[in-house]
């Protein structure tokens, strides 16, 4: 409930223009932070019940990573996570249960905690599916583990997705630590690996996502995330730019426009490509938080929604509909083709 009241306050300055995106989303994401941290208190309890022993501190880094990772969690954001513990923390789990036994047990207390849907509503979607292995590995895994994971065995997609992982609650030591390990291992291999093959599976991995989503949907609704020109355009050409040039993460502002500004300032970027990179983020990001403010979570434009469309329009200060279309038309445009400059076509 609290969360509730909490979340509604954010909204209504949001509504009222109190606040500007930016802070909209930084004051979510750090909303999201205490949200987990009180999960994993919960958890803890939960816990001592369960093994009748008292646990002082969880032993349990939580790693976040999409736009938990890159402090920009949005209304209705999924919550992707990573959960790892130091190996220093097996000696403090209750006596007479395994690891395996007390991890996975305190997974599905801090999942259920998170993500169930209660008579009061529910809080997040937690997804755990980019953890090492998939739905086959661990649904907790050592810090020494992981960092060998991504050193000997994780494939490009992964680097991809790994080079915005941060440490954001839990035991913040580990997390910390192992996120500046995964961020030098990730980094080593990607200036070891060949460029040509590099931007070859990157651009193999986004087009298969927009391929995957398109199939069967045949609505006119543009897709403003996974179609062409769409969010994730700006994010594979980010994040591949990023590997082959060794830019990591500003460790004191992760946002996207950020790392757009680092990477032109290294030479990474062209000026008309960071013009155009962070035009089309800047109006897709206002886009994207205009519709979840109106109709909910949503990657589509509604096309056949004319109020949706005149709401988010004058909330982005457009002229009408047809005008919000064009300019989107624009900025889609001009994405892809940096899109494609940066990754090949």
């Amino acid at each position: 409930r609290r969360w509730a009241e909490l979340l509604l306050e954010i909204k209504h300055n949001d509504l009222e223009a109190r606040i500007d995106l930016r802070l909209s989303k930084r004051t979510q994401t750090a909303l999201a932070e205490a949200s987990i941290d009180v999960a994993l208190d919960i958890t803890r309890s939960e816990l001592e019940k369960k093994f009748s022993s008292k646990i002082d501190a969880l032993p349990i880094a939580v790693m976040g990573l999409g736009k938990l990772g890159g402090g920009a969690i949005d209304y209705e954001s999924d919550l992707d996570l990573v959960l790892a513990y130091g190996d220093a923390s097996v000696g403090r789990i209750p006596h007479g249960t395994t690891p395996a036994e007390f991890y996975s047990r305190a997974a599905e207390i801090f999942v259920t905690t998170l993500s169930s849907v209660t008579r009061d509503g529910s809080i997040y979607r937690v997804d755990l599916r980019l953890r090492p292995y998939g739905k086959n590995g661990t649904s907790v895994i050592s810090a020494a583990a992981f960092s060998t994971y991504v050193r000997d065995t994780a494939s490009t997609w992964e680097w991809l997705a790994y080079v915005k992982i941060r440490g954001v609650a839990g035991d913040i030591k580990v997390g910390q630590a192992l996120e500046a390990d995964l961020r030098r291992i990730i980094h080593a291999r990607a200036a070891a690996a060949d460029r040509t093959k590099l931007a070859e599976e990157t651009r193999r991995v986004r087009l298969l996502l927009e391929k995957e989503k398109a199939r069967g949907h045949r609505t006119k609704d543009v897709d403003i995330k996974y179609g062409p020109g769409g969010m994730l355009d700006i994010y594979f050409a980010m994040r591949f730019l990023q590997l082959r040039d060794n830019v990591p993460d500003d460790s004191e502002d992760r946002s996207t426009e950020r790392t757009i500004e680092v990477l032109y300032d290294r030479g990474s970027l062209a000026s008309t490509d960071h013009e155009s990179l962070l035009a089309g983020y800047r109006f897709l990001s206002i886009l994207d938080h205009g519709l979840r403010l109106t109709i909910g979570r949503t990657t589509h434009l509604p096309a056949g929604n004319l109020k949706a469309l005149e709401t988010v329009a004058k909330m982005m200060r457009l002229r009408s509909p047809s005008d919000l279309i064009e300019q989107l038309t624009i900025h889609r445009l001009n994405i892809r083709a940096v899109f494609e400059t940066v990754v090949g076509e």
